[in-house]
């Protein structure tokens, strides 16, 4: 497991500890973390241009959020994670042909313009507002999951947080059976490398 993960639990530790975080964000799902934001109850959250959604239901709390990079330590390197959602064609498809023609048109310009523009990935598709602008600011530094099956993945990175946050598990502790829970989820989809 690198290095950066028992570093972020104990960065939430601190967090709760001194007083920061309302103690309550324990038990916030992804849901109630994205509601609190918006209606101002938190100051700032990690998240993405999908917030966008809930402007016109929180216009006045919503009206000066900006995006900025995530702050990361001196001598590191700038990373944001960008939610890169890949499309697939199943080898025994049995319209391979026309499945292919489907996600081309989904992926270019004329659909992304009309359904997506304030959050495609393409570099010809762009409307001013926060979410386009904020977000296309930091392609530079974006990374993406490998193309994985993720929901094991990602239940085991919010129960490894709940391990520190609410069981009193270590960060090395939690770090360490994340990686374990990891490899087992991609074991279990026959996704592991050797």
């Amino acid at each position: 497991m690198c290095r950066t993960v028992p570093m972020a639990f104990q960065f939430y530790q601190d967090l709760f500890e001194r007083g920061i975080v309302n103690p309550s964000a324990k038990n916030w799902s992804w849901e109630e973390t994205d509601d609190n934001f918006c209606t101002g109850l938190v100051a700032s959250h990690v998240s993405g241009n999908w917030l966008r959604n809930k402007e016109s239901q929180y216009e006045d709390t919503m009206k000066d959020v900006s995006v900025h990079p995530i702050p990361y330590p001196e001598g590191s390197k700038p990373y944001t994670y960008m939610e890169c959602k890949p499309m697939f064609v199943f080898k025994d498809s049995k319209n391979k042909e026309g499945a292919i023609a489907l996600m081309k048109a989904i992926a270019g310009k004329e659909w992304q313009d009309k359904v997506w523009s304030y959050g495609s990935p393409r570099s010809d598709v762009y409307v001013e507002s926060i979410w386009s602008k904020g977000f296309s600011e930091l392609e530079a530094e974006g990374v993406s999951f490998p193309p994985v099956t993720l929901a094991g993945v990602t239940q085991a990175m919010s129960d490894s947080i709940a391990k520190v946050l609410q069981e009193g598990k270590s960060p090395q502790e939690a770090a360490a059976w994340l990686g374990d829970a990891v490899n087992a989820s991609l074991s279990d989809t026959g996704e592991l490398s050797k």
